[in-house]
């Protein structure tokens, strides 16, 4: 493992228990010498650190002190809970405690690196209890880590025990809030599209009038076209039929320009 121990996420809970009555029942227990029943207050406390704002050092200092004591009398080294409380107020003794029980020394042995990440904009790190900007160095031994909102509860809880010359990069796995919505319906103004009239079709009226003669000058010419066909079939010699058969050219050639002449006429009097 490349850094300090992770300890277990705190949290789990069912109810959210006070912080301050917990440390009492703990140092009540100690002076009882009930130091398992210290232990399991202690367990408690740890649980409810997750579910209320950031602890106040002195309050985390009291916690760290009776566990201590609790270790040593059930036979056991308390000395990384007091230098955790060391840490957190390095002066500082529970005044539920006689000077007498304070250890010989608290303080800690050397230093690690700590990181944690990401944070989102609208909270902040704490360190045992105080606002902390990692990285950066810290102290050996177990430290309590939150990230939380100055005004709630913390969104991520862990203790971690960072030995020394180590370093050790937290994921917390939090994201930037996502925005909510307003609850009322957007209003939305919608107008009537304006109606676009199309412009009136104009026509040039002389230039209609001479496409509406050339057509019927183009219609007539075609019916005195289709009328040599019986000229033809009455034909009484060659010399005649060719005779009729010219002139039904003439009279079909009239058509066709006549028409050609209409549609150039018509054309232009939109145009112009």
């Amino acid at each position: 493992m490349a850094a300090g121990l992770l300890l277990a996420l705190i949290g789990g809970a069912e109810a959210c228990e006070d912080l301050g009555a917990l440390v009492g029942g703990m140092e009540q227990q100690v002076l009882a010498l009930e130091p398992a029943r210290a232990l399991e207050l202690l367990e408690q406390g740890e649980d409810a650190l997750a579910c209320q704002p950031v602890a106040d050092p002195e309050l985390l200092a009291r916690m760290w002190i009776a566990a201590g004591l609790a270790d040593q009398l059930s036979g056991r080294d308390g000395s990384g809970y007091f230098k955790t409380a060391h840490h957190t107020l390095p002066t500082y003794w529970s005044p539920a405690f006689p000077e007498d029980m304070r250890p010989s020394t608290m303080s800690l042995d050397g230093s690690g690196t700590l990181g944690v990440h990401p944070v989102p904009s609208s909270q902040g790190v704490w360190l045992n209890g105080a606002g902390w900007t990692p990285p950066g160095p810290v102290p050996a031994g177990r430290h309590l880590v939150q990230v939380a909102p100055d005004d709630g509860a913390p969104t991520y809880t862990r203790f971690v025990v960072l030995t020394s010359g180590e370093s050790l990069d937290l994921s917390t796995g939090l994201r930037e809030p996502v925005p909510v919505l307003p609850d009322e319906d957007i209003p939305l103004t919608t107008e009537p599209l304006p109606v676009v009239e199309p412009p009136a079709q104009r026509f040039n009226r002389p230039l209609v009038a001479a496409a509406l003669g050339t057509a019927a000058l183009s219609g007539a010419s075609a019916g005195l076209a289709l009328k040599q066909n019986g000229d033809m079939r009455a034909a009484p010699d060659k010399t005649t039929l060719d005779q009729e058969l010219a002139q039904q050219k003439g009279w079909a050639a009239t058509c066709y320009g006549a028409a050609g002449a209409s549609a150039v006429l018509l054309g232009a009097s939109v145009v112009f």
